[in-house]
């Protein structure tokens, strides 16, 4: 019986390599949307420029660190520490609640 993975092994790559460039676009897209939220947050609540630089970017900072932590925790087949779920988690839930604040999104029924 053939190994499928060695005859296919060019597909494979190929498949990994337009999963990895998708899922980097869409990481780019998430974090300018996020960074302009957070920023416009803290510039309307008084933040200095710089605070208002740096706290967008220490929320994505911390949701892409325990993100990595948490894929190599499931590819190594250990557990993913608690600290690294807590801090997704409440980066995650930091960067949505910025967008919910943010002035510039306008519901508009119709």
């Amino acid at each position: 019986m053939r190994n499928h993975r060695t005859w296919n092994g060019s597909a494979d790559v190929c498949i990994r390599r337009i999963t990895t460039v998708s899922v980097v676009f869409l990481a780019l897209i998430a974090a300018v949307v996020s960074f302009g939220h957070m920023h416009e947050l803290a510039l309307r609540h008084g933040e200095t420029s710089l605070n208002a630089t740096l706290i967008p970017l220490s929320v994505d900072g911390m949701v892409v660190a325990s993100s990595m932590s948490v894929l190599l925790a499931g590819r190594t087949g250990v557990g993913a520490p608690w600290l690294s779920w807590t801090l997704l988690i409440v980066g995650s839930l930091a960067s949505l609640a910025a967008m919910s604040r943010s002035p510039s999104l306008r519901w508009s029924a119709g």
